[in-house]
């Protein structure tokens, strides 16, 4: 989170293998299983460029969640509908 008062409360949810680091997501540079943002990451500009970036951290397996706001106009939402089209993912979702 690039919020240390956000942190400071996440914190105190500490458990083994769950990691807090003080950031932007644009600045993260590790590899992850898991890349999550709830209701978040709408408000980081050029997602065209930013979830490209963030697939390519993941670890093999690795997934990324991410939770928007109903807002089916919105860049990312419409490149989660093309995304959704595509192989392998079209036939993940049986689209």
């Amino acid at each position: 989170d690039s919020s240390s008062q956000m942190l400071k409360k996440a914190i105190q949810k500490k458990r083994p293998g769950l990691n807090f680091k003080l950031c932007s997501i644009e600045e993260i540079t590790n590899k992850w299983d898991l890349i999550f943002s709830n209701a978040a990451i709408q408000w980081v500009d050029n997602h065209d460029q930013l979830i490209p970036r963030l697939v390519s951290l993941l670890r093999p397996g690795g997934q990324l969640a991410v939770q928007l706001p109903a807002n089916h106009n919105h860049p990312t939402q419409q490149l989660i509908a093309e995304i959704a089209n595509e192989e392998p993912y079209k036939s993940a979702l049986n689209s």
